[in-house]
């Protein structure tokens, strides 16, 4: 396929924005915005100027887009006297010489390890036991729900995604994003209730909708509050 890439800027509210532009023998523009920042893909003859006209009507979007997964990608170093939220109870880390382990006790979060200095190592050995913690939290969470509202599923495991805080699939397996761990437990029971219901509902119906109500009460205020700290539940891993 014939193909044509170039780096392209454009001023947007008084800031500079770079962007790939690829053209290729395609009859449409479609814009996007991911971890290396904004990407057109466009026809051979359409001009730039009609690209930056797109763009600039799509401004609040692209900025929007743009600053999630810069600040997406600013994660925060796993050091001593970091506090950290879980289920909304906060934790200051110590991190100590001794045998791989990671415990909660009296406000703070300890963090054994064998090797003092080695950052990464002991970011994997901190992550390896919050999806660990997340997993069995999610799991009797998941349960309880299931049991109060009457719905059978097949079982819940952790998801790593970027976008997404929970599927479910036809066979009935829940994934919930570790991440949610760092969140409050009624953001939680919101992502599960949302879960549960497309057990009932594979879509986002009326119906659909109806029932994560039902399920959760308050579900547009918590989907809201998720939304707005989202970028802030990234801050490891």
């Amino acid at each position: 396929m014939f193909k044509r890439e170039t780096r392209e800027s454009i001023s947007l509210n008084n800031e500079i924005i770079s962007y790939t532009l690829i053209k290729t023998l395609r009859k449409t523009i479609t814009l996007r915005v991911n971890e290396n920042g904004l990407l057109i893909n466009a026809p051979f003859i359409v001009s730039k100027n009609r690209i930056d006209e797109l763009i600039f009507q799509k401004r609040n979007w692209v900025l929007t887009k743009i600053n999630w997964f810069n600040q997406k990608n600013q994660k925060s170093k796993l050091e001593n006297n970091l506090v950290i939220s879980i289920l909304n109870q906060c934790y200051t880390v110590k991190i100590i010489k001794g045998k791989n382990k990671v415990f909660l006790k009296d406000g703070t979060c300890w963090i054994q390890t064998k090797i003092l200095g080695d950052a990464k190592y002991i970011e994997i050995l901190f992550i390896n036991w919050l999806k660990n913690f997340a997993l069995n939290f999610f799991e009797e969470k998941t349960r309880r729900l299931a049991m109060l509202h009457g719905f059978s599923y097949r079982s819940v495991k952790i998801s790593n995604a970027k976008t997404r805080w929970g599927t479910c699939n036809g066979k009935g397996v829940i994934r919930l994003n570790w991440r949610l761990i760092l969140s409050r437990p009624e953001i939680v029971n919101y992502v599960i209730c949302h879960e549960l219901s497309h057990l009932t509902h594979m879509n986002h119906s009326s119906k659909f909708w109806s029932l994560v109500e039902e399920l959760c009460p308050n579900y547009k205020s918590l989907s809201k509050e998720l939304k707005q700290q989202g970028i802030s539940l990234y801050r490891f891993g």
